[in-house]
């Protein structure tokens, strides 16, 4: 055991002798080369995509964003992550830099439970606790990606240190940023609710008289963070009342769920190809000494005559079990992510647990188990990294890598506009096109549902299409509008994005017809009846010619059998993407007809259509009647 930490009137903060230094870098070594090693190797989802464009915007506009990104609940998140993550985003558009920042945090983080753990029970337990935590598998995962519950980890650890700065030595700025974060963790996700119990039962544990005024100050400052919040739900978001209100009404589940997933997190069952799907015995040691170093603070929390040691032991117990107990009752989903604030803190038990063991032997084996341990889960973590970087299948959920599409972002950027070519157009739902949209964030590009329109620009100019997958790919090829390419930006088990130069002038291969004008400043000109696959596909050709077409369209397609003014047999309703198109556009839109009733004649009635109203573009050609349809025909299936 160490020597007992000073009297908070005589503890200041110094310089770590220069083997506690030694270790302090090996640890926090360890840990940035897994959590800053391999830059891209990590996800890149609809999820960290997300939370970028908010970030984003904030840091480009300078508006604060009011509302953060969805939630597993009918209820957003507060806006706290974006805050945080709009720093990184100053420096630089590139998402990149935004994961080292959170690998930078998480690196930090580990110091701080080195530096906890070294303080109270020496060094062996700092070298212990700071080992166990450089190399956890779910804490590297979920400290290399830019994810609100990446954040949380870090989060609790500063919480930590102001707790025991603050309160165990008379640091003035420890109970204000003790009091800011439990008030402001839930801003940054939902999980950080507990800081609030948590940080209420060390207070009436121990009773600061001196620095509970400066705890309140720091809660009230959380409190005015999340005002702008509140005030969006109260005045302009009625969504975020309801599902307040649907939560609120939901039964209640009581469960040992939180306390399994808090075990399976500190033996590191979350982990990569590197190291086996099971922990094995390095996982049943490490939650082993965790429970231990529990059991025994909890016994200093209570009899250790040293009021320092006292509270430092109450609070790493309070820290690392108020997670599970937070979540044993609950009305919504439960996730092994919502207990990651608990993961430094058992460590740090851990690390107390050996230093607390009975003699030196003991001592010095249980160090040299959980130096084995640690090694044992780095490399699986370095190997795990390896095979992800080759493309090469891992036991762990894995999205396509920031490596991957951040080279296909690269690659498509000559100078002229890009149009991204995704399975769906909108950022603020579709994956694909919210990655593309934050890669090529400040750069000229429009995006298009490649499930049913294509845009091909006047100029010619890039395309970038995020999956080989697209049936825009085979209108491509039908229209001949290529100059080069595609070039594949992919490797391994994913899918590769294509990237490809469009020649100037019109597509090929289609019907003349018309030109039919509507209102809007749009023509149609052409069609093309074909099969494709097991279906019949009717394509369009239009070309914008208004500068300002309605912001939604979706087009209309009405099968009729037989007769042209038969029975409609099929009806398709198609996206267009036409928020995005600009004068001189052409736009390519089809619609696949599948079970023809026979082999023909078919008629297909067409036209464009706002949405929500439902209300047709006039025709320009029939103002006697405007609303009448293109009616296209005959065709034969045969």
């Amino acid at each position: 055991m160490s020597a007992k930490p000073q009297p908070e009137s005589q503890a200041p903060l110094r310089r770590l002798p220069a083997r506690d230094l030694a270790v302090g870098l090996l640890v926090v070594g360890l840990a940035g080369w897994l959590r800053l090693g391999w830059p891209g190797v990590n996800n890149f989802g609809f999820d960290e995509a997300y939370l970028s464009r908010l970030a984003l915007e904030f840091a480009a506009s300078g508006r604060i964003p009011t509302v953060g990104m969805p939630a597993s609940v009918p209820i957003p998140n507060f806006p706290g992550a974006a805050w945080v993550m709009a720093l990184p985003y100053l420096l630089s558009r590139d998402p990149l830099g935004a994961t080292l920042f959170v690998g930078l945090l998480n690196t930090a983080a580990v110091a701080g439970v080195f530096w906890l753990a070294r303080t109270g029970w020496g060094l062996p337990a700092g070298l212990a606790a700071g080992l166990l935590a450089a190399a956890s598998p779910p804490w590297v995962l979920h400290a290399r990606s830019i994810w609100a519950q990446n954040l949380m980890a870090p989060l609790s650890v500063l919480w930590a240190v102001a707790a025991f700065a603050g309160f165990g030595r008379g640091r003035r700025w420890g109970p204000v940023i003790f009091g800011f974060l439990a008030g402001f963790g839930f801003q940054v996700h939902y999980s950080g609710l507990v800081l609030i119990p948590a940080s209420l039962a060390l207070l009436a544990l121990f009773r600061p008289r001196k620095g509970l005024p400066a705890v309140i100050a720091g809660f009230f400052l959380a409190g005015l963070a999340a005002l702008p919040f509140i005030v969006s739900a109260l005045c302009c978001r009625p969504e975020i009342l309801a599902g307040v209100r649907e939560v609120l009404g939901r039964p209640a589940v009581v469960d040992f769920e939180s306390f399994r997933q808090w075990a399976g997190l500190i033996r590191g069952d979350d982990n990569l190809g590197g190291a086996p799907a099971d922990p094995g015995w390095t996982g049943s040691l490490v939650l082993l000494l965790a429970v231990l170093g529990l059991g025994w603070l909890g016994l200093e929390a209570v009899r250790n005559p040293d009021s320092t040691r006292r509270l430092q032991a109450a609070l790493i117990l309070v820290w690392a079990l108020a997670p599970p107990l937070f979540f044993l009752a609950r009305a919504t989903p439960l996730y092994p992510n919502y207990q990651l604030m608990a993961l430094p803190a058992a460590f740090t038990a851990a690390g107390a647990a050996v230093s607390s063991l009975p003699g030196r032997w003991l001592r010095l084996a249980a160090t040299a188990a959980v130096i084995t341990a640690a090694a044992s889960q780095a490399v699986g973590l370095a190997g795990g990294f390896d095979r992800l970087a080759a493309g090469l299948p891992v036991p762990h959920p894995f999205s396509r890598p920031l490596s991957l599409v951040r080279e296909a972002a690269g690659a498509v950027k000559d100078g002229r506009p890009v149009i991204v070519v995704a399975p769906g157009d909108a950022p603020e739902f579709d994956p694909d096109a919210a990655i593309f949209d934050v890669l090529l964030w400040g750069y000229p590009h429009r995006t298009v549902d490649g499930r049913s329109a294509l845009l091909i620009p006047a100029a010619g100019g890039r395309m970038l299409i995020t999956s080989p997958d697209l049936p825009a790919i085979q209108e491509l090829e039908a229209a001949g509008v290529k100059a080069s390419g595609p070039t594949e930006f992919g490797r391994g088990q994913w899918p590769p994005a294509l990237v490809i130069t469009l020649r100037e002038g019109p597509p090929a291969g289609f019907t003349p017809f018309g030109p039919v004008p509507l209102a809007g400043g749009i023509e149609y000109l052409g069609y093309r009846w074909r099969r494709v696959g097991d279906s019949w596909r009717l394509t369009s050709l239009w070309q914008v010619n208004g500068s300002r077409p309605p912001e939604i369209l979706q087009q209309f397609h009405h099968l009729r059998a037989g007769d042209e003014n038969g029975p409609v047999v099929i009806t398709r309703d198609v996206r267009t993407s036409s928020r995005v198109w600009q004068a001189g556009d052409l736009v390519i839109v089809w619609a696949d007809f599948a079970g023809l009733p026979g082999r023909g004649p078919f008629w297909v009635d067409t036209g464009l259509y706002e949405y929500p109203s439902i209300r047709r573009l006039d025709r320009l050609d029939m103002p006697a009647n405007p609303q009448a349809p293109i009616r296209l025909g005959p065709f034969y299936a045969d």
